[in-house]
């Protein structure tokens, strides 16, 4: 099924209003904060710079690896506007689950808590 003109109208005019944001030039608060953060970064020694990359970045193929294998194939036979209505969805099933408490903390979390258990409460 072909996709309604005025859906069409809708699409085109919010890639546009995108398109004009992203070549907007950066706003003074954007500038000032790129160059604290140079400045900050400078010094940061290269061999820290080189291993929160080299983290970064098998983290990054981390994801990438799973997203390959967990992703479902694109339905390239529906019209957009059902496959932006099916995204609508899902996002809208992602806001209102959550992970079980305490799982979202993450590892840094874990460790903080264990350490602190190990340090303060006499435990071995």
């Amino acid at each position: 099924m072909p996709p309604s003109p005025t859906y069409e109208a809708k699409v085109l005019q919010e890639l546009h209003l995108w398109q004009q944001e992203m070549l907007k030039d950066p706003s003074l608060l954007n500038r000032l904060s790129r160059s604290m953060q140079q400045k900050l970064n400078s010094y940061i020694p290269e061999k820290v710079h080189n291993a929160i990359t080299a983290t970064i970045k098998q983290m990054i193929r981390a994801v990438l690896f799973g997203a390959k294998h967990t992703t479902a194939k694109p339905a390239v036979h529906s019209s957009l506007e059902a496959r932006e209505a099916a995204i609508l969805e899902r996002i809208e099933f992602y806001k209102k689950t959550r992970p079980p408490k305490g799982e979202s903390r993450g590892p840094g979390a874990f460790c903080w808590g264990w350490l602190i258990s190990r340090c303060c409460c006499g435990s071995s």
